[in-house]
């Protein structure tokens, strides 16, 4: 398999960010969601307000990924204390199946151990089967089923997953 490349994003990369997630994110979830859900969902989640000061922290990453000199999707981390929060992973729907989202939690998993953090964490919607299916493949388990409000009044249904890490000893 020809080797991912990663690039960290800043706000100057806002518009790359946008055209990935019509052509990725938009296409995943037109399934589990109504119309005007998926507009104020996108809306709430993909805007400059919001992403400029998510990127203004700086637990938080979001990185471009690459194969060759084309941009294929895209990853969001946070990194806490004890744990890395996967807010976002992505690939173009055309490349999905063929182990590139494999590599990219490989390097969601390198970013944890080098961060010397003991879990991953995520949430995922409830009725995205192949998302769980995906999770739970790479050894991620559901700890909970949690609802919280979202834009426009929706109603968010997911679970979260937890992968505990091997906790590296600080002398190593």
């Amino acid at each position: 398999m020809v080797g991912l490349r990663f690039r960290k994003a800043t706000t100057t990369d806002l518009p790359l960010l946008y055209q990935l997630a019509e052509e990725i994110w938009i296409p995943a979830f037109s399934p589990l969601f109504t119309a005007s859900q998926l507009r104020a969902l996108y809306s709430g989640m993909y805007n400059d307000e919001l992403l400029t000061s998510w990127l203004s922290k700086e637990e938080n990453e979001l990185y471009f990924i690459y194969l060759g000199e084309k941009a294929i999707g895209y990853t969001a981390i946070e990194k806490h204390s004890e744990l890395l929060k996967l807010d976002k992973i992505y690939i173009h729907p055309s490349l999905q199946g063929k182990g590139y989202g494999g590599e990219v939690m490989k390097k969601i998993e390198e970013i944890a151990a080098n961060a010397r953090l003991s879990a991953i964490e995520l949430r995922v919607n409830r009725g995205n089967d192949s998302a769980i299916a995906f999770y739970r493949n790479r050894d991620f388990d559901i700890s909970k089923s949690i609802d919280f409000p979202g834009p426009d009044g929706f109603l968010y249904e997911d679970y979260l997953m937890k992968k505990s890490l091997r906790k590296l000893d600080k002398s190593e």
